[in-house]
């Protein structure tokens, strides 16, 4: 027999062909539980005394359906934790920037004050002086 790969696809449709053929063998083979040296060990050739694991077969289309729904409120419960834990970020994010306006709004009312202090100051010397000067 002949076999013509003429183009990448052909080979890539054969490369996976015999790895499915290998792979498949190594799935259905049996997994054997053993205890050796005071552990546990997983092999898939039986040993002295040895038990079979049993992996479990197909689920049935009930058990699907109950997973997808379980596995479906799972991932609408994290997807809403983590829109609120975004607008919880952002709403911090926005007091934050209040806070640093109102800061900022602080300095320069007490910069104003300041200096409206100081005109209040030389304006009075001034008057004083003015007085002093009239008497």
């Amino acid at each position: 027999m002949c076999l013509y790969l003429n183009t990448r696809g052909d080979k890539m449709k054969l490369l996976l062909l015999v790895v499915s053929v290998l792979f498949s063998s190594v799935v259905f083979s049996d997994v054997y539980k053993c205890a050796e040296n005071g552990g546990t060990k997983y092999q898939s050739t039986p040993c002295d005394k040895g038990e079979i694991i049993d992996l479990g077969g197909d689920i049935t289309i009930q058990q699907q359906q109950k997973a997808k729904a379980k596995l479906e409120v799972e991932l609408n419960n994290r997807s809403e934790r983590r829109r609120l834990h975004q607008e919880n970020r952002d709403k911090e994010r926005l007091i934050r920037a209040e806070e640093s306006k109102a800061y900022e709004s602080g300095q320069q009312a007490r910069q104003a004050l300041r200096a409206n202090n100081i005109e209040a100051e030389r304006l009075r010397r001034k008057l004083t002086s003015t007085r002093r000067i009239v008497h």
